[in-house]
C-alpha cells in the first residue's frame, strides 16, 4: 500500500450523503487507482458496505465520458482482499 496521505491505494475519503430526511456518513478506501481510466473504492466504514467504481474513457474530440458504478454489498469486505462473489456479482439479489 502506498502513503494515505498521497490519493493513492489505501487512501481514505469522508463522504457525507443527504437520502431523505437522513445524513449517512461514510469512509471510502481506495482499493484500485488506473490513471485516467479506472478508480475502485470501498467502503471501510459506514451504514452499508458498497463498492463505488468510476471509469473515464473518450468520447471524442474533448468529451470524456465518465461512468458511475455503485455495487452494495451483502457482507463487508475486506479492504485489500479480493471480495466475497455476492460482493463482484451486480446482478445478484441482496
Amino acid at each position: 500500500m502506498g502513503d494515505p496521505a498521497s490519493g493513492g491505494v489505501g487512501s481514505r475519503v469522508r463522504f457525507v450523503a443527504q437520502f431523505l430526511v437522513r445524513t449517512l456518513e461514510y469512509t471510502y478506501e481506495v482499493r484500485e487507482i488506473e490513471p485516467g481510466s479506472r478508480l475502485v473504492m470501498s467502503t471501510s466504514q459506514g451504514p452499508f458496505p458498497m463498492e463505488t467504481i468510476y471509469l473515464w474513457e473518450d468520447a471524442g474530440e474533448g468529451v470524456t465520458r465518465m461512468t458511475l458504478r455503485n455495487r452494495a454489498c451483502r457482507f463487508r469486505c475486506a479492504v485489500g482482499a479480493v471480495p466475497d462473489a455476492r460482493c463482484a456479482a451486480p446482478t445478484q439479489p441482496i
